[in-house]
């Protein structure tokens, strides 16, 4: 919340939001190589995460922990795309526009 609310507008939205979110999840040690290879993904590994957590918790959770402070309620967002994918470190892409 510390992290967001330093992008946040003066104040927040009223009106129709459309949302798209990027969860990039950390790549469990299992995905890599071993030996001087470490750093290295072997061939088969995926690019969606396809485990938990679920993607439409994590969307409620950010949509309800933004809400106050970048729009008014997360009842007025009408459209949102998420996607789960594998990443070197674990972060999380909103962005967010008003009809």
């Amino acid at each position: 919340m510390k992290e967001c609310a330093l992008y946040a507008p003066i104040n927040p939205l009223d009106g129709a939001i459309s949302v798209i979110i990027e969860f990039s999840m950390p790549r469990p040690k299992s995905h890599y190589r071993t030996g001087k290879y470490s750093h290295i993904l072997k061939d088969s590994m995926p690019t969606y995460h396809t485990s938990k957590p679920d993607i439409d918790n994590l969307i409620k959770f950010y949509l309800d922990a933004m809400t106050g402070l970048y729009w008014r309620d997360d009842a007025i967002v009408y459209d949102v795309h998420a996607t789960k994918i594998y990443s070197d470190k674990g972060m999380v892409e909103i962005e967010y526009w008003k009809a």
